[in-house]
Order: C-alpha cells, then structure tokens, then sequence
C-alpha cells in the first residue's frame, strides 16, 4: 500500500527520531561539526541555508499585573545609557490596598512619619553602569485612576501630580543588603512596684529593601481618614488616593529590580493614638494594580539605524533589548530549497558580539515565537535558549527546535518548521526576542546572518524523500 506524502514525511521523521545507527558520512556533507548526525540513517547536514532579519520595536507587551504567561512578579525603576541601544527608562505606577475594609486606626491621632517601601526582588543585581550608580529615586501621587484588572501597555502614562510625595537623591540600588530598622513602641514595665506604661525601642533585620519618607501632609491626610468612608473598602480608597508614580532622574544608569508585591513593600504609617505609641498600619500593593512604563529613545544610535530598516536582510548584527526594546525577525526564504525533504533536526546559533557585553550584560534566555503578520505578540512560543559561554570565550545561544517527548511545555516545533517547508504558515512570522522582557533590563547585539566571522546559522539535519 502506497503512504500519502505527509504521512511519509511523519513517518521517516520518527523514525530518523528514534533510529540510533551510524550515518554514511558523505565527505560532501556540511557542518558535521555542529549538530552530530551520528544517529540519522542517510541524512544531510548544511548550516548555510540563507536568513534573513530585520528588527522591530518590541513595546506592545502588557506589563500590568497578570500577562498572557502569569502573574508579573518583577517591575524595573532606573535608566540606561547605552551608546548602542540609546536611552532607556523605567518607572513604576501602582495602587494601593487597605489593610482591612472599614479602617479605624483609633482615637487622638498623632502622626509620628509615613515611609515607602520598595522591597528588591530577592537574588537580583541592578544592570548598567554599576560604578556611575547614584540615583535620584522620586515620588509623586497619581491624577489619574487606573482601571483594575485592565491590561496596560508598556508605553502607558497616568496624569500626576507635579508636588513630590518623597524623594531619596543619590542613592545606590543596594539590592544584596538587609536593612535594619528602629521600632518605636510601648511596654508595660513595673517601676516601684507599679506595672508603667513607658517607651520600647527594639530592631528590626529586613530584607534588602528601598526605603523613602514620604511627606507629612500625606501623613496627615492619611490620618483624618480613619473611620471614614474613604477607608471603607479598596474602591473607595483608590477614588481618595489614585496611587503612587515611582521615578528616577532621566539620567539615571543603572536599574533595579522592585518586587512591589514583596510582603514589605508598601506606604507604612507611623503613629500613635490613645492606647500608645508605635502604632502602625500598612498600605500595600497586593490586591491593587501596578504597571511598569518604560520610555526607549533610540534616536541617533546603531539600533535606531538598524529599526528605519523594513525590508529583511542578510543584517551583520540584529539586536534584542529588554524593557519593552527591540527584538528581530528570522525569515528563512530558501527553506524550499530543501526540496521532498524531512527536518529530523534542528537548532538557531547565534553567537553575541564580542567585546560588546563588559558593562551590558546578555540576557539568560531567548525566545523564539510564531507570531501572525498582523501581530507582535500573542503568538506559539516555538522554543528558548539559555546563554552559554563556549570554552573559548564567546556567548552564544543555541536554540533547538524540539521534536516529541522534548523540552516539555513546548509544541513540537520541529514539525512547525516542517510545514513551512511544504508551504504551510505563510501568515506568520518568527520572532525573537528576550525571556520575560518586561522583567529584564538586559540587551544583546546578536551577531547576524551577514557577520564574517561568527554568522547566525540554521543548523540542519534532513533526510531527502523519494518517492
């Protein structure tokens, strides 16, 4: 009985799959050397199908509280100044929640401070220029509502007001060191036999964390709210205070890494009424709804140069960038050169630019998605890659294309390609761009398929048909 041609493509990729014999190595077959092709019987090795790239604005990614992926865990504060990239800033917008519904925080109210906290996202390290670090962190409150639960872009703005809430100027981000603070309360002590209410100062060891005071009219605004219908659930505290911007100085370096819905980040208000002392109440972030904005300026840089570019080429160097940046496209325009062909196997090298990572770091990761033409994003994320450096001292990214029982989670992507070989998938395009971008500040100039020396290859191992 004669086999279809696509049942006969599915067969002899799983067999090419599962068949661990010795290939007869054709002296004529190309790159061997990168992808062992030991175990597929009568297959063919080349790494010099042609690609083309050209690279794109990657900023049409939510970057509100719930993505596509699940729950946003990392906001970015800082800048960049990068003479490649250009100018790069994040900054922060978030509500905040009620402790409790109907907040009564007592009688005789004194305000003794109210502080900002911003906890790091634990096992992080600021990105950029970490010797030009200092940072001027401000603080405004919100003009404008957010919706709850609406997904906002990463170019998104909110009105605010222009008096500063609170300000630290020329700070580091000290993300790998605790804080310990002063608390201030009351104990029962018994002085000439007499249980005494007297003062109580204890210390406190908190996790690396930013902490601002932010003014006493907001302290005291806060205060003559208590027991009133503005604290009477989170709809009504959001309608009083809209919520905090959180900035820097757009000359700022350097980012960090903010985990907003870390338990210690929030407005905490110090006070005290008529049962005593050290009182205090948080505001948090948790349950509200914050955004990550982020502002690139790639005026007058290679990437600007690189974006003016629409039509794909055979690019020396492609770029990826996070916080909303860049990332580029792969087109594979001669992948039918192939002809009656089965992929078995399949794998994207890219190589980064040497000497061009000593101040900005490569990201860990990079994704490859399958987007419709009309789209950015929304698309099937094919596979990723983990950076690697070689043992002669380059970073490369190796990204395979997975066949059955492989990286779990993912399509069987090489079967994607396979139907772009037989014509299939001409609505969409292929896309790569940075694991988590919204989450990472990092950026990396990809060596292209035009490069001299280290050029983006498809490596390929396929197995002709005939029938």
């Amino acid at each position: 009985m004669r086999l279809s041609l696509s049942k006969l493509y599915f067969f002899l990729l799983v067999v090419a799959s599962l068949s661990f014999v010795t290939a007869c190595n054709d002296s004529t077959f190309i790159g061997s050397d990168l992808i062992d092709d030991s175990e597929f019987y009568g297959s063919y090795t080349t790494d010099t199908l042609t690609l083309t790239t050209n690279s794109f604005k990657a900023d049409s990614i939510i970057t509100s509280n719930v993505l596509a992926n699940g729950s946003h865990i990392t906001y970015l504060l800082g800048g960049l100044d990068d003479p490649t990239f250009g100018r790069s800033k994040a900054s922060i917008y978030g509500q905040l929640s009620l402790p409790n519904s109907s907040l009564n925080l007592g009688s005789n109210l004194q305000l003794d401070s109210v502080v900002l906290t911003l906890q790091y996202t634990p096992n992080t390290t600021p990105y950029g220029d970490t010797i030009d670090n200092k940072v001027d962190v401000n603080i405004y409150e919100m003009a404008e509502s957010m919706s709850y639960g609406k997904p906002y872009f990463a170019n998104q703005t909110f009105a605010y007001y222009p008096t500063l809430l609170g300000r630290i100027a020329q700070t580091t981000f000290a993300a790998a060191d605790s804080v310990t603070i002063q608390k201030y309360g009351t104990k029962i002590d018994t002085i000439n036999n007499v249980p005494t209410q007297v003062d109580d100062i204890t210390t406190e060891t908190l996790a690396p964390q930013m902490r601002i005071r932010l003014s006493n009219e907001l302290g005291y605004r806060l205060l003559a709210q208590s027991g009133t219908n503005n604290f009477k659930d989170n709809a009504s505290f959001r309608d009083f205070f809209k919520g905090l911007y959180i900035t820097t100085n757009t000359d700022a370096k350097v980012v960090a890494s903010i985990s907003p819905f870390g338990s210690q980040s929030g407005i905490t208000l110090y006070y005290s009424n008529s049962l005593g002392k050290g009182k205090s109440t948080d505001f948090v972030f948790n349950g509200a709804w914050v955004v990550n904005s982020f502002e690139n300026n790639h005026t007058n840089t290679e990437v600007g140069n690189a974006l003016t570019q629409t039509t794909p080429t055979e690019q020396e160097y492609v770029y990826v960038q996070g916080m909303s940046g860049v990332g580029f496209t792969l087109n594979m325009p001669y992948l039918s050169s192939l002809g009656n062909a089965a992929i078995n196997r399949a794998e994207l090298e890219l190589t980064v630019k040497p000497d061009s990572y000593s101040l900005f770091t490569p990201p860990n990761k990079i994704d490859i998605l399958s987007v419709l033409n009309n789209r950015q994003y929304g698309g099937l994320k094919l596979t990723d890659a983990t950076k690697q450096t070689t043992s002669d001292g380059f970073v490369k990214y190796k990204l395979i294309f997975a066949t059955a029982g492989v990286a779990a989670g993912f399509p069987v992507s090489i079967q994607y390609l396979q139907d772009k070989l037989m014509g299939e998938y001409t609505d969409r395009n292929d896309r790569l761009l940075i694991n988590f971008l919204q989450e990472t500040p990092s950026r990396a100039i990809i060596c292209g398929p035009n490069h001299p020396e280290h050029p983006m290859k498809l490596n390929l191992i396929y197995t002709p048909i005939t029938e």
